[in-house]
């Protein structure tokens, strides 16, 4: 294993590029990342280390110091904590995980042991870095170490009302917008839409996973699917409304910086029809554009989101 020489930053070294892939390879051989990370986990408790060795506890101060700058190590350069989604409220220093889907995701797929480190997001705008303190097959225990940022919010809080379309296309779109960080999605039923209906499980799925991987603080609401009358008349939508459309004004001079709500209406593959476009035209919503190209659907939804959120 070789170390930089002229790495020195204080009392740290930088690791060369070589020296990584010797820590990974020599890691790979004894159960991964998950085993070095649980075991600077039990050698920073000083009760095990006590019991190992009675005189270290005038070295232990300089040990865990030691231990730190391997962790700090870890973390930064070899191995990436995971970033996972709690569907119910984060409380106190130390609790339990109940969703037994995540717990069997972590034995099974990411070989957690106890030790382990995650990061943890209830939607609350804060994420916090956890160590797994039990796991077994049908539960876990988790005690917070740190609350991190939950990332910046968006300058808009953007609600997507999006026509039906192909069921692959319809989840492209909600994967991508949520990455991009919008806040609501409705899935409208249109006269011209092909598709008539969605499988909501697994497009909850899809934005969990996209949240997570994005580092947004939330996950966005997803709608049950609803007519566009119906949408319009129960009057829970943002007071600015859009409809994308080729003969409206470019989409960035209609809003402002004071727009801090914003809805935007996305039509379905063969465009909206003449009955729907008189509805907006009734609700007095102006058309906006993305310019003169004709775009797919799926195009024009991640476009625009861009554009408003970016």
């Amino acid at each position: 294993m070789k170390i930089a020489s002229s790495g020195l930053v204080g009392s740290e070294r930088e690791l060369s590029a070589e020296c990584i892939i010797d820590m990974q390879n020599g890691l790979a051989g004894r159960g991964g990342f998950s085993w070095f990370q649980s075991l600077l986990g039990q050698l920073s408790c000083p009760s095990n280390l006590l019991n190992f060795c009675p005189q270290f506890g005038q070295m232990y101060p300089r040990f865990l110091c030691v231990i730190g700058a391997l962790q700090k190590i870890c973390y930064h350069f070899i191995m990436r904590i995971h970033r996972f989604y709690l569907n119910t409220p984060v409380s106190g220093s130390k609790f339990d995980v109940p969703d037994r889907d995540l717990v069997h995701q972590w034995r099974s797929v990411f070989r957690y042991n106890v030790g382990s480190q995650v990061i943890l997001f209830d939607g609350s705008g804060t994420d916090y870095l956890c160590m797994i303190t039990l796991l077994t097959n049908a539960s876990a225990t988790v005690e917070v170490v740190e609350e991190l940022d939950g990332g910046e919010k968006p300058k808009v809080a953007l609600t997507l009302c999006m026509a039906l379309i192909k069921k692959d296309n319809f989840e492209l779109v909600a994967e991508k917008v949520t990455e991009l960080g919008v806040s609501r999605i409705i899935p409208i039923l249109c006269e011209r839409s092909e598709k008539k209906n969605l499988n909501m499980e697994r497009l909850q799925k899809i934005v969990v996973e996209a949240s997570e991987q994005s580092g947004r603080g939330s996950v966005p609401a997803i709608s049950d699917i609803v007519d566009l009358q119906e949408l319009l008349q129960e009057g829970n939508l943002p007071e600015k409304k859009l409809l994308l459309h080729l003969d409206g004004k470019y989409i960035r001079d209609a809003v402002d910086e004071n727009d801090e709500e914003v809805s935007i209406f996305i039509g379905p593959e063969g465009g909206w029809s003449e009955n729907e476009l008189k509805v907006f035209e009734t609700f007095n919503i102006p058309a906006v554009s993305l310019g003169s190209q004709v775009l797919r659907a799926e195009t024009a939804a991640i476009s625009a989101t861009s554009l408003l959120l970016l």
